[in-house]
């Protein structure tokens, strides 16, 4: 068999897959059906490999889903090819099995409840964002907001994962900032020192904690990835790239200095403030890092966002534009609408509400 034969067979078996995938989700209690149940497998999937793996194998074979999921995405973002939108919608349900990996992880290791009812949010949410790729396949048309998401999603998480996956980078980042955070303390009269990142034993290859010392002593208390506020200067980084439209690029430049310097300046305070809580104060860490920081963490984030959509309103409309998805009459909303009888709005062709 030649390679022309191989890739034109390639060809139409990809073609007959888009048009069976069409004809599936013209159906609407299939699509319904496929939208509530697949997110569900996907975490029951994933307690199954959380509960009967060890982690460093875990953490192996999650890698898989986490970056085909993205490389998807990114394909279909990056590239105008006619297939773009059955490839993001493969990249979302593909990063939607990924993340239902993580949610017994995110439950057990990470932050318990909140962050675990979060993590099975995005399992739902991308499979939700897959069907809609499929719609947009179907209808020939390119919905702004929904390329934003992949664009957006493609650069924050492929880097961030990325960063992460790379010992030599990660550890550097993680040391830096238990450096930096130690410091901070310092510069009130505080002795706190912090080591160079360490793997612990039986941990997989990307798991760095810094130890904090006090007084000379080891304390409690480490740094790790999340601590070094990446993945929210990432999530900045991500939706300023991905917004839609003809922007200078001063502008995108500027939205990104407002936000990505004094989120990594105020974490190495909310590092800082964690630490001394904790250790000098001697309160109860699940309170001050769970609940007391996490809520100073958002008001920030809340007031930088209030600044970007100041510097780049376009990322506003870009983001206010998903609430219009269920707004497109797909198969998933007329399944709804017909078992509970409310009428929902739709778009128009030219964008407007009917």
């Amino acid at each position: 068999m030649t390679c022309a034969s191989i890739s034109q067979s390639l060809k139409n078996g990809f073609a007959i897959s888009v048009e069976k995938l069409g004809k599936m989700a013209k159906r609407p209690a299939v699509a319904a059906a496929a939208i509530l149940f697949v997110p569900g497998l996907f975490i029951l999937l994933g307690h199954i490999l959380y509960t009967n793996l060890d982690s460093y194998l875990f953490s192996l074979i999650v890698m898989a889903p986490m970056f085909v999921g993205l490389g998807f995405l990114g394909l279909g973002y990056i590239f105008r090819l006619r297939s773009r939108h059955i490839l993001m919608a493969v990249g979302w349900l593909v990063f939607s099995l990924y993340w239902g990996t993580q949610v017994d992880l995110l439950y057990w290791e990470e932050g318990g409840f909140i962050n675990a009812a979060f993590g099975a949010a995005a399992v739902y949410l991308f499979a939700y964002l897959a069907y809609h790729e499929v719609i947009s396949h179907a209808k020939k048309e390119n919905f702004a907001p929904l390329e934003f998401m992949a664009g957006a999603t493609f650069v924050a998480a492929f880097f961030y994962f990325l960063v992460e996956r790379i010992p030599s980078v990660s550890r550097f980042l993680i040391t830096e900032v238990a450096d930096q955070s130690a410091g901070v303390l310092r510069l009130f009269g505080h002795d706190f020192t912090s080591g160079v990142a360490i793997l612990p034993h039986g941990a997989p290859w990307f798991a760095f904690n810094a130890p904090i010392y006090y007084n000379g002593e080891m304390t409690n208390i480490s740094i790790i990835l999340a601590c070094t506020a990446l993945q929210s200067i990432m999530i900045f980084v991500g939706a300023i790239y991905a917004t839609t439209g003809k922007i200078p690029l001063k502008r995108r430049i500027a939205a990104l200095a407002a936000t990505a310097i004094p989120i990594y300046v105020l974490n190495l305070f909310r590092n800082a403030g964690v630490i001394w809580a904790v250790i000098v104060r001697g309160w109860d860490f699940g309170i001050v890092h769970d609940w007391v920081a996490k809520f100073g963490v958002l008001l920030v984030l809340v007031a930088l966002a209030y600044i970007v959509f100041k510097l780049l309103p376009e990322l506003y409309d870009d983001l206010a534009g998903l609430l219009d998805l269920p707004k497109r009459n797909g198969p998933v909303e007329r399944f709804f609408r017909e078992r509970f009888g409310k009428k929902p709005e739709t778009l128009n062709e030219q964008g407007g509400e009917e």
